[in-house]
């Protein structure tokens, strides 16, 4: 885990908040960035950075910082796909999509932090059912304003190329933040003997 690594301040509860902030920062960077494959829902990066923030730094930080994101697009900072932002964006459309990303993020982080078998399954399970508690939620908020017409399937088959390219990409990650960070470690510990 990222965070047990980060030693940004001495006192555990800033230490904790920088964190979380610069975790927020890194979701505010990548988030705007969208592909329209669909008419209904565009292809995004939140997923995968929600996703990676909140296995770095565990459910705690992760979660944080996917709220900070999510208030600071509501207070007017353009940080949602497409450099939008508004507190409409979480009341109309898409607004399940944005509780389904702090959701993702507490489940998530919560499950990379205490699962004690680190392996490319588990990784790959945890980041599918991230993405599925961001689609559920944000589904189920979309349809109670504009019903599907073609069905859930319909709605959700566009979306699966860029999901399992963003689970892929995301699995990858984990495991190269993992070696550096093994790595750091283990040269670590030959410099100090």
């Amino acid at each position: 885990m990222l965070i047990n690594t980060l030693r940004l301040h001495s006192n555990p509860t800033i230490n904790f908040l920088l964190t979380a902030i610069i975790g927020a920062v890194a979701i505010g960077l990548l988030s705007p960035v969208s592909i329209d494959v669909s008419a209904s829902l565009p292809v995004t990066l939140q997923t995968y950075i929600v996703i990676l923030v909140a296995f770095l730094l565990g459910w705690k930080a992760g979660t944080l910082a996917t709220v900070l994101y999510v208030i600071a697009g509501a207070a007017g900072i353009p940080v949602f796909p497409g450099y939008t932002s508004g507190v409409e964006r979480l009341t109309g459309l898409y607004g399940g999509f944005y509780f389904g990303f702090i959701m993702s993020a507490l489940v998530c982080g919560y499950l990379a932090e205490a699962s004690t078998a680190k392996t490319h399954l588990r990784n790959l399970m945890i980041w599918i059912l991230g993405h599925l508690v961001v689609l559920l939620l944000g589904f189920a908020w979309q349809w109670q304003i504009v019903p599907p017409e073609g069905g859930w399937m319909a709605e959700l088959k566009p979306l699966l190329p860029g999901m399992m390219i963003k689970v892929a990409l995301g699995i990858l990650t984990v495991y190269a933040v993992g070696r550096l960070l093994q790595n750091s470690r283990q040269k670590q510990g030959t410099d100090n003997q």
